[in-house]
């Protein structure tokens, strides 16, 4: 049930890395935003909170622009989570200070540890090591070694023959 006393409704959506937070912004989030169901504060308005240098009274005015009474607002962001350019505790005083007008739910993003090294390992692969054949050292056919890895650490029924 909705708290009477705080004008707007947020779902603050903190993903922590290599959870489809990505996945949920696209195709979820903005679909819906598009579709008039919600008010998705994007991406760039996550950033702006998290990296401005303004004072936290014109940076809470300046969102509380954004927001809206009639409709969910959404704000979604896996840097909230983790940065090596910020504590994340100062983020979250941020974040508690800019949205105190808001009944704010939760929602958190998780993964198995395991699922999350492979993930990456292979985000890194591809993003830079692949194309870069002086440092790729693993030259070759992949498959193999990915094979062997998925079947220690992934489910059953992931397919890596898909291209």
């Amino acid at each position: 049930m909705p708290n009477k006393t705080k004008k707007y409704q947020l779902l603050l959506h903190i993903g922590l890395p290599k959870t489809a937070s990505t996945t949920l912004q696209h195709n979820v989030f903005f679909q819906l935003d598009q579709a008039g169901k919600i008010n998705f504060l994007s991406r760039k308005s996550a950033n702006n909170i998290l990296y401005s240098s303004k004072n936290i009274d014109d940076l809470k005015l300046e969102t509380n622009k954004l927001l809206t009474t009639n409709k969910l607002n959404v704000l979604s962001n896996e840097n909230f989570s983790h940065s090596v350019n910020y504590n994340s505790a100062d983020v979250f005083c941020k974040l508690k200070t800019i949205f105190d007008d808001c009944e704010i739910k939760l929602l958190v993003s998780l993964r198995s540890p395991m699922d999350f090294i492979f993930s990456y390992y292979v985000e890194q692969y591809c993003c830079n090591f692949y194309a870069d054949k002086q440092n790729n050292s693993f030259p070759g056919d992949m498959t193999p070694m990915f094979e062997t890895i998925i079947e220690k650490v992934a489910a059953p029924e992931v397919d890596i023959s898909a291209p």
